[in-house]
C-alpha cells in the first residue's frame, strides 16, 4: 500500500465552501516511523453553487476570492499537507486527493484535522492511484 487517498464523504457545506476543509494530513506507522507524502494527483468535487467563484458565494475556491475564501487559494494542494485552519484544502464535495508514500501503509495511522470537525473524509490505502477507493479492491480503509 504505496498510496494514500482521502476522499470527502459528502455534501457538506457548513463552513461556506463545499466539502472538507483538511490540512496538518500526516502518516504514523506502528515502529513510531512518519511517512513522508508526495502529492500525485486531485480532483475537486461538486459544489453547491456550480464551478463559479465570486465573493459571497459557496464554491471551491480554486483562486484567491476575498470574502469568501480570504486571500487563499483553497485549491492549493501544499495546504492539505503544512496547511492551518486558515489555509486548508478544501476538496469538494466528493473530492478526493492522492499521495504517493515512501513506505508501505499497511499497519499506520492517518490523522488530518478538518476546519470545524463537522465535514466528514476518510483515508485508505491503496497499491494504485485510486480515485475511487471505496469501490477499489486493492485498497483498505485507515
Amino acid at each position: 500500500y504505496n498510496y494514500l487517498v482521502v476522499v470527502d464523504n459528502g455534501n457538506s457545506d457548513t463552513v461556506g465552501t463545499s466539502g472538507a476543509d483538511v490540512y496538518g494530513l500526516a502518516v504514523t506507522c506502528t515502529d513510531g516511523a512518519a511517512a513522508t507524502l508526495t502529492f500525485a494527483s486531485a480532483s475537486f468535487g461538486m459544489s453547491s453553487s456550480g464551478a463559479s467563484c465570486t465573493a459571497g458565494s459557496d464554491c471551491v475556491c480554486t483562486t484567491e476570492v476575498e470574502d469568501n475564501c480570504g486571500t487563499t487559494n483553497r485549491g492549493d494542494t501544499n495546504n492539505i499537507l503544512s496547511g492551518s485552519e486558515d489555509a486548508y484544502y478544501l476538496m469538494g464535495n466528493g473530492g478526493h486527493a492522492i499521495f504517493e508514500v515512501d513506505m508501505n501503509l499497511d499497519g499506520c495511522s492517518v490523522t488530518f484535522n478538518e476546519v470545524k470537525n463537522d465535514e466528514d473524509a476518510t483515508a485508505w490505502a491503496c497499491t494504485t492511484a485510486e480515485s475511487s477507493p471505496s469501490a477499489a479492491a486493492d485498497c483498505v480503509a485507515l
